[in-house]
């Protein structure tokens, strides 16, 4: 018996050869790339919102130091409201 056997006319091209794509996979792995391009540029705007955030806190933080050095009386309405605010938010 031979070490490879040819195959018989029943046996099909894709049967042979399983790494071909049959009918319709193509269809599938196109989806399947419109998905996964959808999830990267998800992930990217997640990332932008994130780093917006970030500079955001900073930004607050630093604010929140500068109004820590003025006696509280001395300090603007707005400031007060402002003040109020973000200590809520921590």
């Amino acid at each position: 018996m031979p070490a490879n056997p040819t195959p018989t006319s029943t046996t099909t091209a894709s049967a042979r050869r399983p790494w071909i794509p049959r009918r319709g996979h193509g269809s599938l792995l196109l989806k399947l790339g419109e998905l996964a391009m959808d999830e990267y540029k998800l992930q990217k705007g997640v990332k932008r919102n994130v780093e917006a955030l970030w500079r955001e806190l900073e930004s607050m933080q630093a604010a929140i130091r500068k109004v820590g050095d003025v006696p509280y009386d001395q300090l603007d309405e707005q400031v007060k409201l402002w003040a109020h605010d973000v200590r809520e938010l921590s």
